[in-house]
Order: structure tokens, then C-alpha cells, then sequence
């Protein structure tokens, strides 16, 4: 489940709470309570957890950014000047030559490592190109073998 259906099932949940009350006569209540507080972080392929793989994940792009400084950027914020996703976390960006804008969602928590590669940390991140995130892996896979 990702983070986004969760946030969706915690203001539903919310909202039933507030009109039927924390009722077992209401299951379904409490089957939402049980998803909402399911920790994926834990979750495991059987050789690493979810929360190592993302771990992974951040490290390698934030080492990515280090060795192309000129290419990429961070901010605190989305281009229309909203925090990203209320200010847990923050945007990270590169843009590809002649392929096109990846970027990532790190943690709060990385954002001295952020400042750490050399990329500008801008006042509002770039305007999202509308990549998906198989286009993602796509323009990576691409870039490694047009460079």
C-alpha cells in the first residue's frame, strides 16, 4: 500500500469515526484502523525490507546528484510553492540532456546530505515535466547508454 492510499484510509477512517464513533458494530472501522497502522517499512522480499530499499534508493540519487551537480536541484518546495507533502519531505530533481527530468521525493531528514552534493538548493523546485515513475527508470536507463 502506498503512502497516498493510507493518508486516503486515515481521513476516511476519520471522517466514519466522527459520525459513528469507535464502534465494533462498524468492522469495517476497524479494519481500516489495522491497514493505517500496518508498518511496510518491516515488510520484507525475504532479503530486504522495504525501508532498506528506500534507504538505497535515496542514497544512490543523492549520489547521483554529488556527480552531477550542474544537472541537478532540490527544494523545499513543489513548483507552485506548496512544502512537499507538508514539509516531511523535499524535492529532488536532474535534468537529463536530451532526455528529459527525473526527480524524487527524499526524507526531511536528508536534506543536509542534499546540500552536501554541490546541486543549488532553489526557492521553488522546477516544473514537473509530468514523468511517471516508469519514465523514471526509463530516461536513467537511457542516459546510461547515451553517455
Amino acid at each position: 500500500m502506498i503512502e497516498e492510499d493510507r493518508q486516503h484510509l486515515k481521513w476516511l477512517h476519520e471522517r466514519l469515526v466522527n459520525v459513528h464513533g469507535e464502534n465494533e458494530l462498524y468492522d469495517y472501522m476497524h479494519r481500516f484502523r489495522k491497514i493505517i497502522e500496518k508498518s511496510t517499512e518491516d515488510e520484507s522480499d525475504g532479503y530486504h525490507t522495504f525501508k532498506e530499499l528506500y534507504e538505497h534508493r535515496y542514497a544512490l540519487f543523492l549520489a547521483l546528484l554529488k556527480s552531477n551537480p550542474d544537472k541537478g536541484w532540490f527544494s523545499l518546495r513543489h513548483s507552485d510553492g506548496e512544502f512537499a507533502f507538508g514539509g516531511d519531505w523535499f524535492i529532488a530533481g536532474l535534468e537529463l540532456p536530451c532526455i528529459g527530468q527525473i526527480s524524487y521525493h527524499p526524507p526531511i531528514t536528508m536534506l543536509k546530505l542534499a546540500r552536501d552534493t554541490g546541486a543549488p538548493q532553489l526557492p521553488v523546485g522546477k516544473q514537473w515535466d509530468g514523468h511517471s515513475p516508469q519514465d523514471v527508470v526509463s530516461r536513467l536507463l537511457s542516459w546510461v547508454t547515451t553517455t
